[in-house]
């Protein structure tokens, strides 16, 4: 795995970030869903965001894009959501600080899903590819 292509991961990774909580913070302070559930919506925004960003920027995938290969990605990216999503719930629950604020408990669920996502990311987007830009 080539480093650089590694450094625009992470790069597209700490946008989605802003992204998600963001979105985090809008669908639990505004609308005032509960954290679980602003979790998932906040999410949905993250992925799509990496999706476009990472085709383009991180595996620099000219192909056109397709409702197939965001489809592929989206499930991809679901096991990447089930860690993270799996420490983000734990963390909001045994947790009191977290508990009141959602977006503390983002940052290591971030990171959780982060390898996995790169692996999937990879393997979809940057299959075929010169992944050395």
């Amino acid at each position: 795995m080539p480093s650089s292509q590694f450094f625009r991961f992470v790069v597209v990774g700490g946008i989605a970030f802003f992204v998600d909580a963001g979105l985090l913070l809008l669908t639990t302070e505004w609308f005032g869903l509960i954290p679980e559930i602003g979790r998932i919506i906040s999410f949905c925004g993250a992925v799509t965001t990496t999706w476009y960003l990472n085709r383009t920027f991180t595996f620099a995938t000219v192909s056109r894009p397709t409702l197939r290969e965001f489809a592929s990605y989206v499930l991809a990216m679901s096991f990447g959501l089930a860690v993270n999503y799996a420490v983000f719930v734990a963390l909001i629950r045994l947790n009191e600080t977290a508990g009141a604020y959602p977006v503390i408990a983002l940052v290591p669920a971030t990171l959780a899903g982060m390898v996995i996502n790169f692996l999937f990311s990879r393997r979809i987007l940057g299959s075929g590819q010169d992944t050395e830009k």
